[in-house]
């Protein structure tokens, strides 16, 4: 990393005091299973020490690497719980996705990603609502009540990408997943706090949200966006009408994936990707952290997507937009 240039953000009129504690701020590490890496923990403890990343957000806790449901369909919680370990030892709180159709409990073999992150529909949902209390009531055993109320729930992510992956993951069919998987969450922990829609960009599906009820189990809206700063405020906008109309209007909003790509050191990737130098990355991100917590209020938190580069941009089989979406290198180095 050559050439650092540090890019400051002043927030409000200049009356000597903070406007916002640094703590507004998360990160998120992909999926879950990463943190089985020995290594990893390190890397997030220094991006907690110089940038204040409190919350520590990933997908599929329940993914079949973590092994929460044998093929015979038992509950085995002990690598999600070691997951859970690590980022409390860190002095870091779980920002608890609840996501990740487990194989065994899966209608079909649908699923997206490298890491293969299942979006197919249980096949008994009523064994999808025992995985998810039993997991609570061993989060509570392990941690204790008063650990879990520092903690957030989030059904989910992205369900309105995954839709146009596996149709059965319709706005209604979701509206039922929050439904039931709030009810779990509920049953094991009556004060715990329910994020929902995890929304990307597709308004349809937003809409059809909205008219299915989704609002009515939701405590907090949960945001992605990877605009550029220039388009950021126009499309939310459009969003947030949106979200007003589908019962949305009052409710916390947390952004919690904003994004932008940025990788040195490699012309073919900047020559298919303009405009990804880390430099400009740290640009779109300090404005774009400004202007999400303009949409999200007082109560609001952003959160940074994500950790490390999901792929080596260098590799044209795993060179995409987002490939470089990571504040670290593959090899765990700073931009």
């Amino acid at each position: 990393m050559k050439n650092q240039e540090k890019i400051g953000l002043s927030i409000g009129s200049a009356t000597g005091e903070n406007v916002r504690n640094i703590g507004s701020f998360g990160i998120n590490s992909c999926h879950a299973a990463l943190w089985l890496r020995e290594d990893l923990p390190r890397h997030f403890r220094r991006l907690r020490e110089e940038l204040g990343m409190r919350y520590v957000r990933c997908h599929g806790i329940f993914n079949d690497q973590l092994e929460a449901v044998a093929p015979d369909g038992s509950f085995h919680f002990e690598k999600p719980l070691t997951v859970l370990e690590r980022i409390l030892d860190n002095g870091q709180i779980p920002f608890l996705e609840l996501s990740g159709m487990p194989g065994a409990l899966a209608r079909t073999e649908e699923s997206v990603c490298h890491y293969r992150f299942r979006s197919a529909p249980p096949r008994d949902w009523r064994r999808w609502e025992e995985l998810v209390e039993q997991f609570l009531h061993v989060l509570i055993e392990r941690f204790g009540r008063e650990e879990l109320c520092r903690w957030y729930f989030e059904v989910w992510n992205e369900p309105d990408l995954l839709a146009g992956h596996n149709p059965a993951f319709s706005a209604g069919f979701y509206a039922k997943l929050t439904r039931r998987t709030a009810a779990a969450v509920r049953a094991a922990n009556p004060a715990a706090k329910i994020h929902t829609l995890s929304h990307a960009n597709v308004r349809e599906w937003l809409e059809a949200a909205g008219d299915a009820g989704v609002a009515a189990s939701t405590d907090v809206v949960t945001l992605h966006t990877y605009a550029p700063a220039e388009y950021f405020v126009r499309r939310e906008l459009a969003r947030q009408k949106l979200l007003d109309c589908g019962g949305f209007f009052g409710k916390p909003q947390y952004f919690n994936e904003i994004g932008a790509a940025g990788y040195d050191g490699c012309p073919e990737y900047s020559g298919a990707f303009p405009g990804t130098s880390e430099k400009r990355q740290a640009e779109q991100l300090v404005i774009n952290y400004a202007q999400a917590m303009h949409f999200a209020g007082a109560e609001g938190k952003v959160f940074y997507f994500c950790s490390l580069d999901p792929r080596d941009s260098r590799d044209p089989s795993g060179r995409t937009w987002d490939s470089s979406i990571g504040l670290l290198y593959l090899g765990l180095q700073p931009k």
